[in-house]
Protein backbone atom coordinates (compact mmCIF):
# COMPACT_ATOMS: atom_id res chain seq x y z
CA UNK A 1 0.00 0.00 0.00
CA UNK A 2 1.19 3.50 -0.80
CA UNK A 3 0.25 5.67 2.23
CA UNK A 4 1.07 8.81 0.27
CA UNK A 5 -1.20 8.22 -2.66
CA UNK A 6 -2.78 11.15 -4.53
CA UNK A 7 -4.30 13.43 -1.94
CA UNK A 8 -8.13 13.27 -2.03
CA UNK A 9 -8.43 16.22 0.36
CA UNK A 10 -6.56 18.57 -1.95
CA UNK A 11 -8.59 17.35 -4.91
CA UNK A 12 -11.78 17.91 -2.89
CA UNK A 13 -10.76 21.42 -1.88
CA UNK A 14 -9.93 22.34 -5.44
CA UNK A 15 -13.19 20.89 -6.68
CA UNK A 16 -15.39 22.98 -4.39
CA UNK A 17 -13.22 26.08 -4.34
CA UNK A 18 -11.92 25.89 -0.77
CA UNK A 19 -8.34 26.91 -1.50
CA UNK A 20 -8.55 29.22 1.49
CA UNK A 21 -8.44 26.20 3.82
CA UNK A 22 -4.65 26.10 3.69
CA UNK A 23 -4.20 29.76 4.59
CA UNK A 24 -6.77 29.59 7.39
CA UNK A 25 -5.21 26.41 8.78
CA UNK A 26 -1.82 28.12 9.05
CA UNK A 27 -3.08 31.33 10.57
CA UNK A 28 -3.56 30.11 14.15
CA UNK A 29 -0.38 28.02 14.39
CA UNK A 30 2.46 29.80 16.23
CA UNK A 31 5.97 29.90 14.81
CA UNK A 32 9.19 29.20 16.68
CA UNK A 33 7.77 26.93 19.37
CA UNK A 34 6.81 23.29 19.84
CA UNK A 35 3.07 22.75 19.36
CA UNK A 36 2.12 19.59 21.24
CA UNK A 37 -1.00 18.74 19.28
CA UNK A 38 -2.30 19.65 15.84
CA UNK A 39 -5.44 17.75 14.85
CA UNK A 40 -5.56 16.87 11.17
CA UNK A 41 -8.18 18.66 9.10
CA UNK A 42 -9.53 15.53 7.46
CA UNK A 43 -9.53 13.13 10.46
CA UNK A 44 -10.08 14.26 14.08
CA UNK A 45 -8.65 10.95 15.33
CA UNK A 46 -5.20 11.82 13.92
CA UNK A 47 -2.89 14.43 15.45
CA UNK A 48 0.78 15.32 15.59
CA UNK A 49 3.26 17.59 17.33
CA UNK A 50 4.61 20.39 15.16
CA UNK A 51 7.45 22.86 14.85
CA UNK A 52 7.35 25.75 12.38
CA UNK A 53 10.51 27.85 12.02
CA UNK A 54 10.05 31.36 13.42
CA UNK A 55 10.43 32.85 9.95
CA UNK A 56 8.08 30.41 8.23
CA UNK A 57 6.12 31.96 5.40
CA UNK A 58 4.08 30.33 2.62
CA UNK A 59 5.85 32.62 0.16
CA UNK A 60 8.55 29.98 -0.25
CA UNK A 61 8.72 26.20 0.11
CA UNK A 62 10.25 24.45 3.15
CA UNK A 63 11.76 21.02 3.85
CA UNK A 64 9.86 18.84 6.30
CA UNK A 65 10.79 15.93 8.56
CA UNK A 66 8.12 13.40 9.57
CA UNK A 67 8.86 11.81 12.94
CA UNK A 68 7.83 8.45 14.42
CA UNK A 69 8.25 7.81 18.14
CA UNK A 70 7.87 4.29 19.56
CA UNK A 71 5.63 5.48 22.40
CA UNK A 72 3.65 8.10 20.42
CA UNK A 73 5.31 10.99 22.30
CA UNK A 74 5.42 13.44 19.42
CA UNK A 75 6.51 16.53 21.39
CA UNK A 76 9.64 14.75 22.73
CA UNK A 77 11.58 14.42 19.44
CA UNK A 78 10.24 17.72 18.14
CA UNK A 79 11.79 19.39 21.18
CA UNK A 80 15.07 17.57 20.56
CA UNK A 81 15.11 18.76 16.94
CA UNK A 82 13.91 22.31 17.56
CA UNK A 83 17.29 24.06 17.60
CA UNK A 84 18.53 22.54 14.34
CA UNK A 85 15.12 22.79 12.66
CA UNK A 86 15.09 26.51 13.44
CA UNK A 87 18.68 27.02 12.28
CA UNK A 88 18.33 25.16 8.99
CA UNK A 89 14.68 26.04 8.35
CA UNK A 90 12.82 22.71 8.59
CA UNK A 91 9.21 22.02 9.46
CA UNK A 92 8.95 19.08 11.88
CA UNK A 93 5.80 16.95 12.27
CA UNK A 94 5.80 14.07 14.79
CA UNK A 95 2.83 11.73 15.06
CA UNK A 96 1.11 11.36 18.43
CA UNK A 97 -0.62 8.23 17.10
CA UNK A 98 2.15 6.12 15.56
CA UNK A 99 3.72 3.78 18.12
CA UNK A 100 5.19 0.30 18.42
CA UNK A 101 2.55 -2.17 17.32
CA UNK A 102 0.61 -2.94 14.12
CA UNK A 103 2.38 -1.23 11.22
CA UNK A 104 -0.86 -0.18 9.53
CA UNK A 105 -1.60 2.19 12.43
CA UNK A 106 1.69 3.95 11.75
CA UNK A 107 1.23 3.99 7.98
CA UNK A 108 -2.20 5.57 8.45
CA UNK A 109 -0.69 8.14 10.81
CA UNK A 110 2.03 8.91 8.25
CA UNK A 111 -0.54 9.35 5.50
CA UNK A 112 -2.59 11.64 7.75
CA UNK A 113 0.41 13.85 8.55
CA UNK A 114 1.44 13.98 4.91
CA UNK A 115 -2.02 15.06 3.77
CA UNK A 116 -2.47 17.61 6.52
CA UNK A 117 0.94 19.24 6.20
CA UNK A 118 0.65 19.47 2.42
CA UNK A 119 -2.71 21.22 2.77
CA UNK A 120 -1.51 23.59 5.51
CA UNK A 121 2.07 24.40 4.50
CA UNK A 122 4.32 25.13 1.55
CA UNK A 123 6.45 21.96 1.32
CA UNK A 124 9.57 21.81 -0.84
CA UNK A 125 9.62 19.31 -3.67
CA UNK A 126 12.01 16.39 -3.04
CA UNK A 127 12.72 17.58 0.51
CA UNK A 128 10.48 15.40 2.66
CA UNK A 129 12.34 13.24 5.18
CA UNK A 130 11.46 10.67 7.84
CA UNK A 131 13.07 9.93 11.18
CA UNK A 132 12.38 7.70 14.15
CA UNK A 133 13.79 6.02 17.19
CA UNK A 134 13.78 2.26 17.88
CA UNK A 135 10.51 0.86 16.51
CA UNK A 136 9.86 4.34 15.11
CA UNK A 137 13.07 4.07 13.07
CA UNK A 138 11.72 0.91 11.46
CA UNK A 139 8.44 2.72 10.78
CA UNK A 140 10.41 5.48 9.01
CA UNK A 141 11.94 2.89 6.68
CA UNK A 142 8.57 1.23 6.10
CA UNK A 143 6.97 4.58 5.27
CA UNK A 144 9.79 5.51 2.90
CA UNK A 145 9.55 2.15 1.12
CA UNK A 146 5.75 2.38 0.86
CA UNK A 147 5.74 5.83 -0.67
CA UNK A 148 8.42 4.85 -3.23
CA UNK A 149 10.20 8.16 -3.97
CA UNK A 150 8.41 10.76 -1.86
CA UNK A 151 10.84 10.44 1.10
CA UNK A 152 14.31 11.65 0.11
CA UNK A 153 16.24 10.29 3.12
CA UNK A 154 15.66 8.66 6.51
CA UNK A 155 17.39 9.35 9.83
CA UNK A 156 17.39 6.29 12.10
CA UNK A 157 18.16 6.22 15.82
CA UNK A 158 18.56 2.98 17.76
CA UNK A 159 17.36 0.60 15.02
CA UNK A 160 17.67 -0.11 11.32
CA UNK A 161 15.40 -1.71 8.75
CA UNK A 162 12.40 -3.88 9.75
CA UNK A 163 13.47 -7.50 10.22
CA UNK A 164 11.12 -8.60 7.43
CA UNK A 165 12.36 -5.95 4.98
CA UNK A 166 16.17 -5.97 4.72
CA UNK A 167 17.97 -3.41 2.55
CA UNK A 168 17.67 -4.13 -1.16
CA UNK A 169 18.14 -2.56 -4.56
CA UNK A 170 14.58 -1.22 -4.25
CA UNK A 171 15.72 1.39 -1.72
CA UNK A 172 15.61 4.86 -3.29
CA UNK A 173 16.56 6.95 -0.26
CA UNK A 174 19.70 7.66 1.72
CA UNK A 175 20.17 6.43 5.30
CA UNK A 176 21.65 8.23 8.31
CA UNK A 177 21.88 5.65 11.10
CA UNK A 178 23.03 6.25 14.68
CA UNK A 179 23.06 4.38 17.98
CA UNK A 180 24.53 4.65 21.47
CA UNK A 181 27.60 2.64 22.43
CA UNK A 182 25.44 0.85 25.03
CA UNK A 183 22.40 0.48 22.78
CA UNK A 184 21.30 -3.15 22.49
CA UNK A 185 20.74 -2.42 18.78
CA UNK A 186 24.29 -1.14 18.35
CA UNK A 187 25.40 -4.36 16.62
CA UNK A 188 22.50 -4.03 14.20
CA UNK A 189 23.74 -0.61 13.06
CA UNK A 190 27.32 -1.93 12.79
CA UNK A 191 26.08 -4.72 10.52
CA UNK A 192 23.79 -2.40 8.53
CA UNK A 193 26.67 -0.30 7.17
CA UNK A 194 28.32 -2.99 4.97
CA UNK A 195 24.88 -4.05 3.68
CA UNK A 196 24.16 -0.50 2.51
CA UNK A 197 27.67 -0.19 1.11
CA UNK A 198 27.33 -3.36 -1.00
CA UNK A 199 24.03 -2.09 -2.40
CA UNK A 200 25.52 1.37 -3.07
CA UNK A 201 22.84 3.01 -0.95
CA UNK A 202 24.08 6.40 0.32
CA UNK A 203 24.58 6.21 4.09
CA UNK A 204 26.17 7.84 7.09
CA UNK A 205 26.73 6.01 10.39
CA UNK A 206 27.50 7.55 13.78
CA UNK A 207 27.77 6.25 17.33
CA UNK A 208 27.39 8.27 20.52
CA UNK A 209 27.88 7.59 24.23
CA UNK A 210 24.79 6.23 25.92
CA UNK A 211 22.06 3.59 25.93
CA UNK A 212 19.04 2.95 23.69
CA UNK A 213 17.72 6.49 23.20
CA UNK A 214 17.22 9.37 20.80
CA UNK A 215 20.58 10.89 19.90
CA UNK A 216 22.30 13.79 21.69
CA UNK A 217 22.41 17.35 20.24
CA UNK A 218 25.68 16.84 18.37
CA UNK A 219 24.25 13.83 16.52
CA UNK A 220 21.18 15.82 15.52
CA UNK A 221 23.54 18.49 14.18
CA UNK A 222 25.35 15.84 12.10
CA UNK A 223 22.04 14.54 10.80
CA UNK A 224 20.82 17.95 9.65
CA UNK A 225 24.19 18.74 8.04
CA UNK A 226 24.02 15.43 6.18
CA UNK A 227 20.49 16.18 4.96
CA UNK A 228 21.66 19.57 3.71
CA UNK A 229 24.61 17.98 1.88
CA UNK A 230 22.31 15.36 0.36
CA UNK A 231 19.87 18.03 -0.85
CA UNK A 232 22.71 19.89 -2.57
CA UNK A 233 23.94 16.66 -4.15
CA UNK A 234 20.49 15.90 -5.60
CA UNK A 235 19.87 19.46 -6.77
CA UNK A 236 16.88 19.85 -4.44
CA UNK A 237 18.79 22.74 -2.84
CA UNK A 238 21.23 25.13 -4.56
CA UNK A 239 24.90 24.30 -3.98
CA UNK A 240 26.65 26.34 -1.34
CA UNK A 241 30.36 25.93 -2.02
CA UNK A 242 31.51 27.59 1.19
CA UNK A 243 29.18 25.38 3.25
CA UNK A 244 30.34 22.19 1.53
CA UNK A 245 34.03 23.08 1.82
CA UNK A 246 33.63 23.99 5.50
CA UNK A 247 31.92 20.67 6.28
CA UNK A 248 34.51 18.67 4.37
CA UNK A 249 37.38 20.42 6.13
CA UNK A 250 35.70 19.80 9.48
CA UNK A 251 35.35 16.09 8.64
CA UNK A 252 39.04 15.92 7.65
CA UNK A 253 40.14 17.70 10.82
CA UNK A 254 38.08 15.34 12.98
CA UNK A 255 39.61 12.27 11.32
CA UNK A 256 43.14 13.69 11.59
CA UNK A 257 42.61 14.36 15.29
CA UNK A 258 41.72 10.71 15.83
CA UNK A 259 44.80 9.26 14.11
CA UNK A 260 47.36 9.53 16.95
CA UNK A 261 45.23 7.56 19.41
CA UNK A 262 42.82 5.59 17.23
CA UNK A 263 43.80 4.71 13.66
CA UNK A 264 40.75 2.45 13.30
CA UNK A 265 38.30 5.22 14.21
CA UNK A 266 40.24 7.65 12.00
CA UNK A 267 39.95 5.21 9.09
CA UNK A 268 36.21 4.97 9.65
CA UNK A 269 35.99 8.77 9.68
CA UNK A 270 37.98 9.14 6.45
CA UNK A 271 35.76 6.53 4.82
CA UNK A 272 32.70 8.48 5.93
CA UNK A 273 34.11 11.71 4.52
CA UNK A 274 34.67 10.00 1.17
CA UNK A 275 31.07 8.72 1.12
CA UNK A 276 29.64 12.09 2.13
CA UNK A 277 31.64 14.36 -0.17
CA UNK A 278 32.97 12.37 -3.13
CA UNK A 279 31.28 13.78 -6.23
CA UNK A 280 30.38 16.99 -4.43
CA UNK A 281 33.95 18.32 -4.28
CA UNK A 282 37.54 17.13 -4.41
CA UNK A 283 37.68 14.50 -1.64
CA UNK A 284 41.07 13.09 -2.66
CA UNK A 285 42.71 13.93 0.69
CA UNK A 286 40.21 11.75 2.57
CA UNK A 287 40.44 9.04 -0.08
CA UNK A 288 44.24 8.85 0.21
CA UNK A 289 44.27 8.64 4.00
CA UNK A 290 41.50 6.00 4.04
CA UNK A 291 43.47 3.94 1.51
CA UNK A 292 46.72 4.35 3.43
CA UNK A 293 45.19 3.17 6.70
CA UNK A 294 43.09 0.34 5.27
CA UNK A 295 45.76 -2.38 5.40
CA UNK A 296 47.35 -1.30 8.66
CA UNK A 297 47.61 -3.72 11.56
CA UNK A 298 45.55 -1.37 13.76
CA UNK A 299 42.65 -1.24 11.30
CA UNK A 300 42.67 -5.01 10.81
CA UNK A 301 42.64 -5.48 14.57
CA UNK A 302 39.80 -2.95 14.86
CA UNK A 303 37.71 -4.90 12.37
CA UNK A 304 38.36 -8.13 14.28
CA UNK A 305 37.37 -6.47 17.55
CA UNK A 306 34.22 -5.03 15.98
CA UNK A 307 33.17 -8.47 14.77
CA UNK A 308 34.06 -10.00 18.15
CA UNK A 309 31.75 -7.50 19.86
CA UNK A 310 28.90 -8.47 17.53
CA UNK A 311 29.55 -12.20 18.01
CA UNK A 312 29.70 -11.93 21.81
CA UNK A 313 26.52 -9.87 21.90
CA UNK A 314 24.68 -12.40 19.72
CA UNK A 315 25.96 -15.35 21.78
CA UNK A 316 24.96 -13.93 25.17
CA UNK A 317 21.66 -12.58 23.90
CA UNK A 318 20.71 -15.98 22.48
CA UNK A 319 21.61 -17.61 25.80
CA UNK A 320 19.21 -15.34 27.70
CA UNK A 321 16.46 -15.77 25.09
CA UNK A 322 16.79 -19.56 25.37
CA UNK A 323 16.50 -19.26 29.16
CA UNK A 324 13.36 -17.14 28.92
CA UNK A 325 11.82 -19.61 26.50
CA UNK A 326 12.63 -22.51 28.85
CA UNK A 327 10.65 -20.83 31.64
CA UNK A 328 7.70 -20.47 29.27
CA UNK A 329 7.91 -23.92 27.66
CA UNK A 330 8.42 -26.13 30.71
CA UNK A 331 5.72 -25.37 33.34
CA UNK A 332 6.55 -28.50 35.35
CA UNK A 333 10.19 -27.42 35.71
CA UNK A 334 9.73 -23.67 35.94
CA UNK A 335 11.43 -23.19 39.27
CA UNK A 336 14.55 -24.93 37.97
CA UNK A 337 14.42 -23.03 34.65
CA UNK A 338 14.06 -19.80 36.61
CA UNK A 339 17.11 -20.60 38.74
CA UNK A 340 19.11 -21.35 35.60
CA UNK A 341 17.99 -18.08 33.98
CA UNK A 342 18.78 -16.14 37.14
CA UNK A 343 22.24 -17.71 37.12
CA UNK A 344 22.73 -16.54 33.54
CA UNK A 345 21.94 -12.94 34.49
CA UNK A 346 24.17 -13.10 37.55
CA UNK A 347 27.01 -14.50 35.41
CA UNK A 348 26.67 -11.65 32.89
CA UNK A 349 26.88 -9.13 35.74
CA UNK A 350 29.96 -10.90 37.13
CA UNK A 351 31.65 -10.87 33.72
CA UNK A 352 30.98 -7.16 33.35
CA UNK A 353 32.46 -6.46 36.79
CA UNK A 354 35.51 -8.59 35.99
CA UNK A 355 36.44 -6.57 32.89
CA UNK A 356 37.49 -3.58 35.08
CA UNK A 357 37.36 -1.30 32.03
CA UNK A 358 33.74 -0.32 31.32
CA UNK A 359 34.68 0.83 27.81
CA UNK A 360 36.48 -2.34 26.77
CA UNK A 361 34.92 -4.12 23.82
CA UNK A 362 33.95 -7.07 26.02
CA UNK A 363 32.32 -4.88 28.66
CA UNK A 364 30.37 -2.91 26.05
CA UNK A 365 29.14 -6.09 24.33
CA UNK A 366 28.09 -7.63 27.66
CA UNK A 367 26.33 -4.45 28.80
CA UNK A 368 24.42 -4.29 25.52
CA UNK A 369 23.48 -7.95 25.93
CA UNK A 370 22.19 -7.27 29.43
CA UNK A 371 20.13 -4.33 28.15
CA UNK A 372 18.66 -6.52 25.40
CA UNK A 373 17.91 -9.22 27.95
CA UNK A 374 15.92 -6.78 30.10
CA UNK A 375 13.91 -5.70 27.07
CA UNK A 376 13.16 -9.35 26.28
CA UNK A 377 12.21 -9.99 29.92
CA UNK A 378 9.86 -7.02 29.94
CA UNK A 379 8.15 -8.08 26.70
CA UNK A 380 7.86 -11.69 27.90
CA UNK A 381 6.45 -10.55 31.25
CA UNK A 382 3.80 -8.38 29.59
CA UNK A 383 2.80 -11.21 27.27
CA UNK A 384 2.60 -13.61 30.23
CA UNK A 385 0.38 -11.13 32.10
CA UNK A 386 -1.92 -10.91 29.08
CA UNK A 387 -2.20 -14.72 29.11
CA UNK A 388 -2.82 -14.69 32.90
CA UNK A 389 0.38 -16.70 33.32
CA UNK A 390 1.26 -14.95 36.55
CA UNK A 391 3.91 -17.46 37.62
CA UNK A 392 6.08 -16.79 34.55
CA UNK A 393 5.38 -13.04 34.72
CA UNK A 394 6.37 -13.02 38.39
CA UNK A 395 9.68 -14.75 37.66
CA UNK A 396 10.48 -12.26 34.89
CA UNK A 397 9.61 -9.19 36.95
CA UNK A 398 11.66 -10.59 39.85
CA UNK A 399 14.70 -10.76 37.59
CA UNK A 400 14.18 -7.21 36.35
CA UNK A 401 13.85 -5.83 39.87
CA UNK A 402 16.93 -7.73 41.01
CA UNK A 403 19.31 -6.95 38.16
CA UNK A 404 18.10 -3.77 36.43
CA UNK A 405 18.94 -0.28 37.63
CA UNK A 406 15.62 1.27 36.56
CA UNK A 407 13.00 -1.27 37.60
CA UNK A 408 10.21 0.72 39.25
CA UNK A 409 7.58 -0.39 36.73
CA UNK A 410 8.61 -4.03 37.15
CA UNK A 411 8.20 -3.67 40.93
CA UNK A 412 4.73 -2.19 40.36
CA UNK A 413 3.79 -5.12 38.13
CA UNK A 414 5.15 -7.59 40.68
CA UNK A 415 2.89 -6.01 43.28
CA UNK A 416 -0.11 -6.60 40.99
CA UNK A 417 0.77 -10.30 40.80
CA UNK A 418 1.12 -10.55 44.59
CA UNK A 419 -2.35 -9.04 44.96
CA UNK A 420 -3.74 -11.54 42.44
CA UNK A 421 -2.18 -14.24 44.65
CA UNK A 422 -3.82 -12.53 47.69
CA UNK A 423 -0.47 -11.73 49.28
CA UNK A 424 -1.00 -8.10 50.27
CA UNK A 425 2.06 -8.02 52.51
CA UNK A 426 4.46 -8.82 49.66
CA UNK A 427 2.50 -6.50 47.37
CA UNK A 428 3.15 -3.59 49.72
CA UNK A 429 6.85 -4.48 49.90
CA UNK A 430 7.03 -4.40 46.08
CA UNK A 431 5.16 -1.10 45.90
CA UNK A 432 7.48 0.42 48.48
CA UNK A 433 10.43 -0.75 46.37
CA UNK A 434 8.80 0.74 43.25
CA UNK A 435 8.45 4.14 44.94
CA UNK A 436 12.04 3.99 46.19
CA UNK A 437 13.13 3.27 42.61
CA UNK A 438 11.31 6.36 41.34
CA UNK A 439 7.73 5.26 40.61
CA UNK A 440 5.60 8.42 40.91
CA UNK A 441 2.24 7.69 39.28
CA UNK A 442 -0.14 7.94 42.24
CA UNK A 443 -3.24 7.99 40.04
CA UNK A 444 -2.19 4.67 38.49
CA UNK A 445 -1.81 3.13 41.96
CA UNK A 446 -5.29 4.33 42.91
CA UNK A 447 -6.89 3.03 39.70
CA UNK A 448 -5.16 -0.37 39.50
CA UNK A 449 -7.94 -2.93 39.99
CA UNK A 450 -5.70 -5.45 41.76
CA UNK A 451 -4.91 -2.88 44.48
CA UNK A 452 -8.54 -2.52 45.58
CA UNK A 453 -7.84 -4.54 48.74
CA UNK A 454 -4.95 -2.20 49.60
CA UNK A 455 -6.90 1.04 49.44
CA UNK A 456 -7.76 1.02 53.16
CA UNK A 457 -4.30 -0.06 54.30
CA UNK A 458 -2.35 2.71 56.10
CA UNK A 459 0.89 1.63 54.40
CA UNK A 460 -0.69 2.09 50.97
CA UNK A 461 -1.96 5.53 51.97
CA UNK A 462 1.52 6.43 53.22
CA UNK A 463 3.02 5.46 49.86
CA UNK A 464 0.55 7.73 48.05
CA UNK A 465 1.39 10.57 50.41
CA UNK A 466 5.13 10.05 49.88
CA UNK A 467 4.65 10.36 46.09
CA UNK A 468 2.66 13.58 46.54
CA UNK A 469 5.26 15.00 48.93
CA UNK A 470 8.07 14.21 46.50
CA UNK A 471 6.28 16.01 43.65
CA UNK A 472 5.62 19.03 45.87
Amino acid sequence: MNPFARNPIIIYCLAIGLLCVSALAQADLPRGQVINKVTTLHDPAQNYALYLPSNYSPERKWPIIYVFEPDARGPLPVGLMQKEAEHYGYIVAASNISRNGPIQVSLDAAAAMWRDTHVRFAIADRRAYATGFSGGARVSVDVALNCKTCIADVVLFGAGFPSTIPPSSNVRFGVFAAAGDLDFNNAEIVQLAPQLDRLKIPFHVEFYPGPHSWGPPETWTSAFLWLEERAMRSGAKPRDESFLNAQYQAALASAQKQEPTGAFLAWRSYQQAVRDFSGLLDASAATKRASALKDSKTVKEGLRREQAEVDLFNQVTQQTLDGIQAVLDEPAERSESYRTLRGTYADIKRQIAATHDEQSFRALALRRSLAQAFVSLGESARQAMDRHDYVAAGYFYDLITEFAKAASYASYQRARIYCIDKDNKKALVSLKRAVEQGFDNASLLRSTTEFATLQSDPEFSALLQSISARKD
